[in-house]
């Protein structure tokens, strides 16, 4: 019966089919397993793996996507796309189903049979690394932005990741002591455990200047209540789908062990706003994450204005706003003072419009106290803001203290 259904869809992936916009030059990249692989259609490809899903749409083909597997999650529009299943879990006929031209996974996908089954009706598929270190990071990147003939596009990716480090790095180069860090992990397919050394969230916590307090075992331990309140972490830093899977916060704070802490008694769980893919993924993002649980983790660290946007989880649009613009440099920059009237995500949801974050942004710090009804200041796009008791009613959160400024959260899009 299998095989029938293979043969049947076989035939549907030779009818003609809608294409979208493709680049038709011809390339043969060498994957992970030193296969040679002929890629000439890039019009209806399917990613299987979250890392490579995001690869490709930061290269600018996620239009070009048909279907992803489960683990893509980011961006966003990759959660509305079709799903072939869990990548080490594969079956070839719901991929055959969306006649791709182009699949692209990496080297943990399985099992071996159905990727050898793709190729056999002549289907590309381009397996590339999936270590967990900055390295595999690089090694991902390129092969995928040489299939797409992205190759520019793919070292620029690799150079601003490299930057990223380098400046976490920077920033705890001269720090005396490096906090002890316990990592707590709940997969979807494996129970509750810690994560050791040779494990990806070691690599993280080394980049971000943190020691692993399970420093005599390595990979996946399960949890113990004794091995927990013996380790004494200072932190303990886990993944927001890890305290959603074991049914939120307080019921995390129950688990074997964690409350008796130093960590737990400090208040020094760290969760929010990162979950499993960009925090253990190996992502293009690599670079943010790593600045983001530096500051985390280093509590000492001035924090810019950036640094505080994107570590308030009700930002997350405004944030991507000041990505794509030159904003961030100048913000990043703490020698000069801001008020930033942040809309928040609930603000922008139904936002339609092209948002500048410079309308946003006062130069100068002015605290809550400061503003009221009929106050006028220029915003850095040389617009004139007026304070009115409607802004001031929207504020849902205010003086967020950031190295150089404030931060008011604003439940509202500031007219322009």
């Amino acid at each position: 019966m299998r095989g029938l259904i293979i043969a049947c869809l076989l035939c549907l992936f030779t009818l003609p089919i809608l294409a979208q916009e493709t680049d038709d030059e011809t390339v043969i990249v060498t994957d992970f397993f030193g296969n040679e692989v002929t890629i000439s259609d890039r019009s209806r490809i399917i990613s299987i793996g979250g890392a490579v899903t995001e690869v490709i749409y930061e290269l600018g083909y996620g239009d070009n996507l048909v279907a992803v597997d489960e683990s893509s999650i980011y961006p966003q529009a990759a959660t509305e796309l079709p799903q072939v299943g869990y990548l080490r879990f594969l079956s070839a006929e719901p991929i055959l189903s969306y006649n791709p031209t182009l699949i692209i996974t990496t080297e943990d996908a399985g099992p071996p049979e159905a990727l050898e089954q793709l190729r056999a009706v002549g289907i590309p598929v381009l397996v590339v690394p999936a270590e967990d270190t900055l390295q595999g990071a690089v090694d991902k990147i390129r092969p995928i932005a040489a299939a797409l003939n992205r190759v520019e596009e793919g070292e620029q990716l690799i150079a601003q990741m490299q930057a990223d480090i380098e400046q976490a790095q920077a920033l705890t180069a001269n720090l005396e002591e490096r906090p002890r860090v316990l990592f707590v992990f709940a997969g979807s397919s494996v129970a509750l455990g810690v994560l050791g050394q040779e494990t990806g969230a070691n690599e993280m916590l080394r980049l971000a200047g943190a020691t692993n307090v399970i420093e005599d075992q390595t990979g996946y331990i399960p949890l113990t209540s004794e091995a927990i309140v013996a380790a004494a972490p200072d932190i303990i830093v886990t993944t927001s789908l890890s305290v959603e899977r074991v049914g939120g916060y307080e019921r995390f704070l129950q688990l074997p062990g964690i409350a008796l802490t130093p960590a737990a008694e400090n208040g020094r769980i760290i969760y929010e706003g990162l979950d499993d893919l960009y925090l253990l993924g190996f992502t293009p993002r690599l670079g943010d994450a790593i600045l983001d649980l530096t500051y985390l983790l280093h509590e000492s660290l001035p924090r810019p204005i950036p640094v505080v946007i994107r570590l308030n989880t009700s930002l997350n649009l405004f944030e991507d706003a000041i990505d794509a613009s030159e904003l961030e440099d100048i913000l990043m920059d703490t020698t000069g003072l801001y008020t930033v009237f942040a809309p928040s995500d609930t603000a922008l949801a139904d936002f339609t419009g092209e948002l500048d974050p410079a309308h946003y942004v006062i130069e100068g710090a002015y605290s809550i106290d400061e503003l009221t009804p009929g106050t006028t200041l220029t915003a850095l796009d040389g617009h004139t803001l007026t304070i009115t008791q409607d802004l001031l009613d929207a504020l849902v959160i205010t003086d967020l203290e950031a190295a150089n400024g404030i931060i008011h959260v604003v439940d509202m899009v500031l007219s322009e």
